[in-house]
């Protein structure tokens, strides 16, 4: 799918001006640890008053809520000068574990019957209709963005990629050296000892909505990567992901 804007309602930019930072948000990709991470920059006494930790800190109760986020760049007070960076994620990897997280795992159709595009937890459904959706999208972009759209719209459609792709720094969690290069990254923008030591001791930690070594996660992801149709029909949805993170696209399987 082509590179649009995707409008959602969430507030994706988190700010901290102490360090003259911006970070974009992208639904299952490090996003609640982000989001606490960049809380905790923007106020470090209140976060640590509150006896929060970065993995305590959970969205639904976030103590930023309002404070530090913002639903598009110019609504930033002169955001040309700060740095801007994202966290992106190996496309198959995102979507998989989405899955696994909300429709097999959460099951967040139980409670609303639309989500997981009303599939519960059939995956060639759940492909076929967010697949129509995105191409929806993509000839008219439409403004009722909803969850299945915040979580599994690609990754090149978020933060105004179409526009500032430039502007930002790139950083892969799937990378070899993903932890060296975002404490890199805070040092550089003037993040203390003491503050990168707390961050650093909780980037161990995962959080209630890692699906990593689940048994779920495993099946799921062998199901795609077996599946012809599957497969194709997901790297049609995230073929820009690829192209415009650096990531290899994995082979159709023959059968």
């Amino acid at each position: 799918m082509r590179p649009t804007e995707n409008k959602c309602k969430c507030a994706p930019l988190q700010t901290s001006r102490p360090n003259n930072l911006v970070a974009c948000v992208i639904e299952k990709t490090f996003s609640t640890f982000l989001t606490a991470i960049m809380c905790f920059l923007h106020d470090q006494k209140a976060f640590r008053e509150s006896n929060r930790t970065l993995e305590s800190d959970i969205y639904g109760e976030r103590l930023c809520k309002d404070k530090n986020e913002f639903t598009e760049l110019k609504k930033i007070e002169k955001w040309q000068k700060m740095s801007i960076f994202a966290v992106v994620r190996n496309p198959v990897d995102r979507f998989v574990s989405g899955f696994t997280d909300k429709c097999l795992r959460e099951k967040v159709w139980r409670k609303y019957k639309s989500r997981c595009a009303s599939c519960r937890t059939n995956l060639t459904c759940f492909v076929d209709k967010m697949y129509d959706r995105m191409m929806k999208f993509a000839k008219n972009p439409y403004k009722g963005i909803d969850f299945d759209d915040s979580h599994f719209f690609p990754q090149s459609w978020r933060c105004e990629f179409s526009s500032h792709l430039v502007k930002y720094q790139i950083l892969q969690l799937d990378g070899p050296n993903f932890t060296d290069q975002i404490l890199g990254l805070l040092e550089e923008r003037g993040v203390e000892s003491d503050g990168i030591q707390f961050i650093n001791a909780s980037l161990h930690y995962r959080t209630p909505h890692s699906t990593q070594d689940s048994v779920e996660r495993a099946t799921v992801e062998e199901t795609v990567l077996n599946s012809p149709y599957l497969l194709r029909k997901i790297l049609q949805m995230y073929y820009f992901d690829f192209l415009l993170f650096g990531y290899r696209l994995p082979d159709i399987p023959v059968v």
